[in-house]
């Protein structure tokens, strides 16, 4: 991880962004989280009235050092999907041929 601001021009894998750090993955910016933020952005990420409970969707936007693990003991915490269980997997819908 990188422990200097000066450094993380020098390391490919960071880039600063107007005054803020991100993290360069393919062909995404991921927002480095410091990691006294990281339970703040899961709660609005995971417990919002509009989330959904879409915790794993941090992955898409932000980074943290060991956000895998981080996020994971999060969900494993939230009493709704608890008593919920795991989501119903849905079956992928095809497009059918119509004839004229």
């Amino acid at each position: 991880m990188i422990t200097k601001v000066e450094n993380i021009d020098k390391e490919k894998k960071y880039k600063i962004i107007n005054k803020k750090v991100y993290r360069i993955k393919k062909d995404r910016r991921l927002l480095v989280i410091k990691k006294h933020e990281f339970e703040g952005l899961l709660y609005m990420i995971y417990n919002h009235e509009l989330s959904a409970h879409f915790g794993i969707n941090a992955k898409e936007k932000y980074y943290w050092k060991n956000m895998f693990k981080d996020i994971k003991i999060y969900v494993k915490s939230c009493d709704k999907c608890q008593r919920r269980g795991r989501p119903i997997e849905r079956n992928k819908l095809y497009l059918i041929k119509v004839k004229e």
